[in-house]
């Protein structure tokens, strides 16, 4: 077997945060709701919620997410 590091494998959501004003997110599998405020994202680990202001979700597609805006704040809840 190839070995790759234990992260690529993992099912656990992989958050990435640029700066202040984006955050990239692999390993969801959906949004339970969004606002230009606050942004719940489900992954096998439960919700992460990205608050901020003026937040748009730029991608979603194959269990990745791209949000841009200006993040005050990344959680579990």
């Amino acid at each position: 077997m190839a070995n790759f590091a234990k992260e690529a494998l993992s099912p656990e959501p992989r958050i990435v945060i640029l700066g202040r004003e984006e955050l990239q997110i692999e390993n969801i599998t959906g949004i339970s709701s969004f606002s230009d405020k606050k942004i719940n994202f489900r992954t096998p680990s439960g919700i992460v919620s990205i608050s901020g202001e003026n937040l748009v979700i730029l991608r979603f597609d194959a269990g990745e997410a791209a949000v841009c805006g200006l993040i005050s704040s990344v959680s579990y809840i």
